[in-house]
């Protein structure tokens, strides 16, 4: 599979680019006459497939164009002696079109016998067919220049479709913090949750072609709508005021595996926050074949109501006025941007599109999710489908602060134009550590510079003030808030500020707890500046939640007594995270098979106790948590040693993060190799493409007709028996073996067992007129293995039932790319 680019699937079954030809070997158990058989293929999606829906493609194998760009042709058998040798063997190539339909597919090989005068159809009840018991899934191609995901920059596809690493940016404009996140995009879990989420949609398979419909829907199921369990997460809005629970997800193939082992149920303890959402929602764009980016934006409008101001509320007390102020601005806000040709744009038009996969309450009630053209809303043009309008006012807008008189009058106090959506970035291409501003990508920044300066043309205030507050907060520190007021008048300016805490629910932005300091009272000299030090203690928060469960917001009232005028600001806190943990390898590089000695040096550098902590480990197909059963004294130092037994092969890393009752550390990274091991031969994968098994397959074969030869002279020569012959040619064709392929061999194909698909006894009528074919039906009727598939790792099963996946013993030892000792890794 390296012409499709899709080795690197761990995932049982061929997986495939659409846009680009796959060929296959058939083996019948006796010469093949084409004078005397017609062969067809059949590619079918869908439970309930039906040529009339797309859904079923039927191929005549003589290179005649379907119609809706699919084609099969016989191909020349690249071995010439199995060639002279033997005329059982037919090998297909299929060619698929750029805008085929997005799933798993079942491959069917119909035959029918030919009537020898005409060659038109004999009797139609003679039709067979046979079902490849392997699933080919056809995914998105960024590779293809007419596929809808096309990318021109190999740069830009390595790191937006096949890079399993990114980086998750927080903190401040000024300070992003990253957050190493493994996306795990070629992980079995990950392709199976993503057809899950198109499935739990009810998104009807022939409607599975277009890019932006697709991640519209998986985007509307990261988190599921309230009232409902339709979701990787539950609704926020069906949870508690904030949640105490926090699973350390450092990956999101862990957050997959639980999610299909629970049979495709919502995730239990919490439902994640906005920057989860768009990791994972990034993971099953790039496994679907969508290029996929994370973006941070800075000073989000969350809620809106579409327009441009976001409204602040304060009484004549100088403080504000929570149950009007429903405009939420957040500190920063990750969503995704997903590449694509939209025909619904101007010339078909390829751009970043943003997707937001987190549930926002509108005043319509109607969750907003994109996608949205980055260009468009640069450019203003807001009437395209989806959501442009609203998307438009989370990045740009004002914030405008009213006083509320008792009478319910309202008054301007003070404009901040241009506030929102002040920074955008995204990890750069040229150094994976390092953000890249694409602000200019969704503002013209020159507008907003004039803007800026006309308002200070007309503000004519006489004192100056600027808010300072530090950069590095660690959650359970003092926090201060300084004004630096500057009196440029030439008399005296009494200034009195009022500080306002309020502590908010992370997950569903509800109150939890405020508090009113007392107002501070300022006589500033004239022609003189001085400081005003505001300042929050760890017992104002720190009881109310752990760090990642609660957002600590100041609101700040200052009013200059002599003039009327008012300086205003409101804004969360941003706490750093604590690196109390290093990871320690003895040895980067493991052969397969052999565990793996972890140290983990734990500092506890905070000037009170840990407790109750545990350690996340992620990477490698690992997803395992430790419990650490004991405390730690304020400046205790430790090493623990863990041993992990990783399931893939190739060069990854591991992350690693330590989260407690007290602390929320930043995670950790260590680069790792896996190395091969030879491949057991007990332990080959079901479908090879290889020569070699081309050859292994005839010795058996041959093997199976000489046993079923008498003794005698003649069959110690090449010549055939041509008693036997005869035999042979009244027995019905059947097919003894399969091979697929793409153009390049790879290791995780093998020679498969088809089941046959007998329509003997259908009547005239039905036969006359298959367009549709019920897969699930007549695979429990003629399949002779029902509750196996060989091509899944040992101790697995997987559900027959085409409408719903059921994975058994997902975290079990395996690799398809490297078959290992399932018994010796888990010990």
């Amino acid at each position: 599979m390296e012409e499709h680019s899709t080795n690197h699937y761990d995932i049982p079954g061929l997986i495939l680019r659409r846009g680009q030809s796959f060929s296959f070997t058939v083996t019948f158990n006796r010469d093949y006459d084409i004078e005397q058989h017609q062969l067809c293929i059949r590619l079918a999606i869908g439970s309930r497939s039906m040529i009339s829906k797309k859904t079923q493609i039927r191929l005549l194998v003589d290179g005649t164009p379907s119609g809706n760009g699919w084609s099969a042709r016989k191909i020349p058998i690249e071995d010439d002696e199995i060639k002279t040798k033997k005329n059982n063997r037919i090998s297909v190539q299929i060619d698929s079109p750029s805008d085929a339909i997005i799933g798993k597919y079942n491959l069917l090989v119909e035959v029918r016998p030919l009537k020898k005068d005409d060659k038109n159809f004999s009797n139609k009840q003679n039709l067979t067919l046979f079902l490849i018991e392997s699933d080919i899934y056809f995914l998105f191609n960024p590779w293809n220049k007419d596929d809808a995901c096309a990318l021109s920059s190999s740069e830009q596809i390595n790191e937006y479709v096949m890079n399993e690493h990114g980086q998750i940016y927080l903190g401040t404009p000024n300070k992003p913090l990253s957050i190493p996140w493994y996306f795990g995009q070629f992980e079995q879990s990950t392709l199976l949750t993503a057809l899950a989420l198109l499935d739990q949609a009810q998104l009807p398979t022939q409607n599975r072609i277009d890019p932006s419909i697709i991640i519209r829907i998986i985007s509307s199921k990261i988190c599921s709508n309230p009232g409902t369990n339709n979701g990787i997460f539950p609704s926020s809005h069906d949870k508690k005021i904030y949640s105490s629970e926090n699973h350390g997800y450092t990956s999101s193939t862990s957050i997959f595996k639980q999610y299909i082992l629970s049979n495709c149920q919502s995730l239990q303890g919490g439902c994640g926050n906005n920057w989860q959402h768009a990791a994972i929602l990034c993971s099953l764009s790039r496994s679907l074949g969508i290029p996929c980016r994370i973006v941070t934006i800075y000073n989000t409008a969350c809620q809106t109501d579409g327009t441009q101001n976001n409204d602040i509320h304060w009484d004549t007390k100088q403080r504000p006025l929570q149950k009007l102020n429903s405009d939420i601005i957040c500190s920063s806000h990750v969503w995704n941007e997903c590449w694509m040709r939209r025909h619904d744009l101007p010339n078909d038009e390829q751009d970043w599109q943003i997707v937001d996969s987190t549930p926002v309450q509108m005043c319509d009630g109607i969750r907003r999710t994109g996608p949205c053209s980055i260009s468009s809303l640069r450019n203003g043009e807001l009437s395209f489908r989806w959501d442009s309008l609203f998307i438009h006012s989370t990045i740009n807008g004002n914030k405008l602060h009213w006083i509320v008189y008792p009478d319910g009058y309202m008054e301007l106090l003070d404009v901040q134009e241009n506030i929102i959506g002040t920074k955008i970035i995204t990890r750069s291409l040229n150094n994976e550590f390092e953000p890249e501003d694409i602000t200019k990508t969704y503002k013209n920044l020159k507008k907003l510079s004039d803007r800026n300066d006309n308002l200070a043309e007309r503000t004519k205030n006489d004192v100056d003030i600027e808010l300072k507050i530090s950069d590095d907060i660690e959650f359970g520190d003092n926090i201060i808030l300084e004004l630096n007021a500057n009196n440029k008048s030439n008399e005296i300016r009494t200034i009195t500020t009022a500080l306002t805490i309020f502590i908010i629910s992370s997950n569903n932005q509800k109150l939890i707890f405020s508090h009113e300091q007392p107002i501070h009272i300022l006589n500033l000299e004239a022609g003189k500046n001085d400081n005003i030090q505001l300042k929050i203690t760890p017992q104002q928060y720190i009881y109310y939640g752990k760090q990642d469960n609660i957002i600590v917001k100041y609101y700040i009232h200052s009013l200059i007594k002599e003039t009327d005028q008012t300086f205003t600001r409101d804004d969360n806190i941003v706490f750093n995270k604590n690196d109390i943990i290093k990871p320690i390898l003895d040895e980067d590089v493991i052969e397969t098979g052999k565990p793996i000695l972890l140290g983990i040096q734990i500092a506890n550098t905070l000037s009170r106790q840990i407790n109750n902590g545990r350690i996340y480990i992620d990477g490698l197909g690992i997803n395992q948590i430790v419990p650490v059963n004991r405390s730690f004294a304020p400046k205790e130092s430790t090493i623990l040693h863990i041993k992990l037994y990783p399931t893939r092969i190739g060069v990854s890393r591991l992350y690693i993060t330590f989260i407690s009752d007290d602390v929320y550390s930043s995670t950790q990274i260590i680069p790792l190799e896996i190395l091969h091991e030879p491949i057991k031969e007990q332990n080959e994968p079901l479908l090879k493409t290889n020569t070699e098994t081309l050859s292994k397959t005839d010795e058996k074969v041959d093997k199976q007709t000489k046993e079923n030869e008498p003794i005698s002279s003649s069959n110690i020569s090449d010549q055939e028996d041509k008693t036997l012959k005869n035999e042979e040619q009244q027995q019905p064709l059947k097919i003894l073996s399969t091979k697929i392929s793409d153009e390049y061999p790879d290791d995780r194909t093998s020679n498969i067992s088809p089941t046959k698909f007998d329509l003997s006894s259908a009547d005239d009528d039905d036969v006359d007129d298959i367009e549709e074919l019920n897969l699930k039906k007549n695979q429990d009727e003629s399949s002779p293995n029902q509750n196996t598939d060989s091509s899944l790792p040992q101790d697995s099963t997987l559900s027959l039932d085409k409408d719903k996946i059921s994975v058994d013993s997902l975290d079990g030892s395996h690799d398809r790319r490297h078959e290992t000792d399932n018994k010796q890794q888990l010990k």
